[in-house]
C-alpha cells in the first residue's frame, strides 16, 4: 500500500513500516491447559484461550477465533500445531481451519497414541470473516487429549497453538 524510497547515499533509516507495509493484523494463541475429552467422530473447536500476542486485539480468547478486523482485506497465512495423546489406538486425525463456520482447509492422517499434527493454509479474507480451528479423530472407545505441556512457562514452548498474519501485498 506504499512506496519506500532510499535515496543514493541517504542517511535515513528506512523500514517497510514506515512505507506501510507490516505482517498485521497478526496473532499467535495457545491452550493454557489440555483440552480433554475429544470424542470420536466429533469436529470439536480448539480451546487457544492465551495470547502470545494480538497486534489488532482480532483474536477472540474466548471464542477461540480470528476476525478480520475492517479495512484490512487481504490474503493471510495461518498454521497450526498440536500434541494429541489417547489411551487407546488413534485410526486418524484431522486438524481443519474453518472460514465464518464453514470447513475449507483441513489435512488427515493414520496415527497411533501419541501424534504431532500440523497445518498450514493461505486464504483471502475480507473485514468480518473469521477463521477458528478444529480437531476430529477416529478413536473408537476412547478420547483425544491435546497435550499443551502447562509445565513450560506460558507463551514459550507451548505444544498446542496456532497463528495467523496479513501477507505484506
Amino acid at each position: 500500500s506504499g512506496t519506500l524510497a532510499i535515496a543514493q547515499g541517504g542517511t535515513g533509516a528506512a523500514t517497510l513500516a514506515a512505507a506501510g507495509l507490516a505482517n498485521t493484523p497478526s496473532f499467535s494463541a495457545y491452550m493454557s491447559a489440555d483440552q480433554t475429552g475429544i470424542a470420536d467422530a466429533t469436529y470439536t473447536k480448539l480451546s487457544m484461550n492465551a495470547e502470545v500476542y494480538d497486534t489488532d486485539s482480532a483474536y477472540d480468547t474466548s471464542l477461540y477465533r480470528f476476525t478480520v478486523p475492517a479495512g484490512e482485506d487481504g490474503k493471510y497465512q495461518f498454521g497450526i500445531s498440536l500434541y494429541i495423546q489417547s489411551g487407546a489406538t488413534v485410526a486418524y486425525s484431522t486438524v481443519g481451519l474453518y472460514k465464518n463456520g464453514t470447513r475449507i482447509f483441513e489435512t488427515q492422517e493414520g496415527v497411533d497414541n501419541i501424534i504431532y499434527r500440523d497445518l498450514f493454509a493461505t486464504l483471502p479474507l475480507v473485514a468480518t470473516d473469521y477463521i477458528e480451528a478444529y480437531i476430529y479423530a477416529g478413536v473408537s472407545g476412547s478420547t483425544l487429549t491435546i497435550n499443551q505441556d502447562t509445565t513450560s512457562l506460558p507463551g514459550q514452548n507451548n505444544r498446542a497453538y496456532w497463528y495467523g498474519y496479513k501477507l505484506i501485498g
